[in-house]
């Protein structure tokens, strides 16, 4: 008795495994969704490097959506870009941080102190409404019951610099050390 309730909770586990493990393609968790063929993109929509640095200071970053008109489309699309320039300028300005404060010329400036970590953070969760819709294009979708928007935002460096100085105004000397570092200096001045 105990083999057989043994061996029909085995079939119906495997079976339950393989039945959730098969993909669905009704259902999609990411809104951004790109399009099918390429040839359809307009030809200043950047699929394969999301974040890109300007030559003249800053970023820009592209970004695609689906929606049942071509406002709802592009407002995913903007939505969704500016998340996505907010998390990748985010990374990268920690990435400058920690260079910063693994020198020792830095030690006493609070550029490690979990306060300015915290408020930098703060910070950081602003940035996407700081940044500039720069394009945007909608067309009918294939199926022709949806639209699809691309979308390109900009974030110039002095506005994020701007930005950071206020919001961090009660960490001064470590806002100092971090905008004063090489590593910020060169940092989006690339193109």
């Amino acid at each position: 008795m105990y083999r057989r309730t043994l061996g029909a909770l085995l079939i119906a586990g495997g079976l339950l495994l393989v039945g959730c493990s098969a993909p669905s393609p009704a259902i999609q968790d990411n809104p951004q969704t790109q399009p099918e063929a390429e040839t359809s993109w307009p030809g200043w929509y950047r699929a394969d490097t999301p974040l890109q640095t300007t030559g003249s200071g800053g970023w820009t970053l592209h970004a695609a959506a689906l929606g049942a008109d071509s406002a709802r489309a592009a407002s995913a699309a903007l939505q969704h870009a500016r998340k996505n320039l907010s998390s990748q300028l985010s990374e990268q300005l920690e990435q400058v941080r920690r260079s910063v404060a693994s020198t020792e010329a830095a030690k006493d400036t609070g550029v490690a102190e979990s306060s300015f970590v915290m408020a930098l953070r703060k910070a950081e969760r602003e940035l996407g409404a700081l940044a500039e819709r720069e394009r945007t294009e909608a067309q009918l979708s294939d199926e022709a019951s949806s639209w699809r928007a691309f979308v390109e935002v900009r974030m110039d460096k002095q506005v994020l610099t701007r930005h950071l100085e206020q919001a961090l105004s009660s960490h001064a000397t470590a806002w100092q050390a971090l905008r004063g570092s090489d590593g910020y200096r060169l940092w989006g001045a690339g193109g």
